[in-house]
Formats: structure tokens, sequence, C-alpha cells
């Protein structure tokens, strides 16, 4: 975030440094769930359709990978009101025209061939 962007959290302490750098508003549960525009509602139905994907759908998430199913996540998250069709022909449009290669995907992009050989089966 760019400093002296609109920042809006919950009432956690930790977020109280960040006042300098942002402009920081802050919403107590205790008192209210939202005043005006400030809320953190669509944060909190993110957080919650996240982990339902990781603890339903995806279930064995490594977290090398955590990072491609966030990617994912945010996609169908901000693209919400659109339907299947709109979000499949966006997705579509991110890599149409794109070429992998498989000596790319299989980490040969020097054009490198399998490993020698080795072992006794190559005598027979």
């Amino acid at each position: 975030m760019e400093k002296g962007s609109e920042l809006i959290t919950d009432k956690l302490s930790s977020y109280y440094k960040l006042s300098d750098e942002y402009a920081h508003k802050v919403i107590d549960h205790a008192v209210s769930y939202a005043q005006g525009h400030v809320h953190v509602n669509c944060l909190e139905n993110f957080w919650a359709l996240l982990k339902r994907a990781l603890k339903g759908t995806y279930v064995n998430v490594e977290p090398f990978h955590l990072f491609r199913y966030l990617d994912e996540q945010a996609f169908r998250f901000n693209e919400r009101k659109d339907d299947d069709k709109g979000r499949f022909l966006k997705a579509i449009a991110s890599f149409a025209g794109k070429r992998l290669m498989y000596r790319k995907l299989t980490g040969q992009e020097d054009g490198g061939s399998l490993p020698s050989p080795t072992g006794t089966w190559q005598a027979a």
C-alpha cells in the first residue's frame, strides 16, 4: 500500500502503529459493525471463502503453492458479481496468445536433454 492510502481495520491494537503512514480508520465491533463506508465486512467475507476453499476444496495445500491459491481466490472474489461465462472469458483473455513450451515447464530451457543414462540396463 502506498503511504497516505486509506486503511480500514478493526480495533486490534497492532494496527495503531500504522496511523502515521496511512489515513487509518478503525471500526470497533463492540460498538458497531459499520459506520458509513468504514467496515471490514468484505475482508471478513473474503477470509471466510478462502478458509472454506483451503479446508474443503483444495484440502492438501503445499505452502510453496499458497500464492497461487490466493491469486485464484482473489480473482474469484473480485469478479464475484460477474457470471461464470464472464469469469471464464476474463481468465482465457489473461493467457490467450501466450505460449508455454514443454522444455520451459520442465526446466530444460537451455535446450538440454534428459540426464545422461547410468546403470546396467543400457548394456542389454
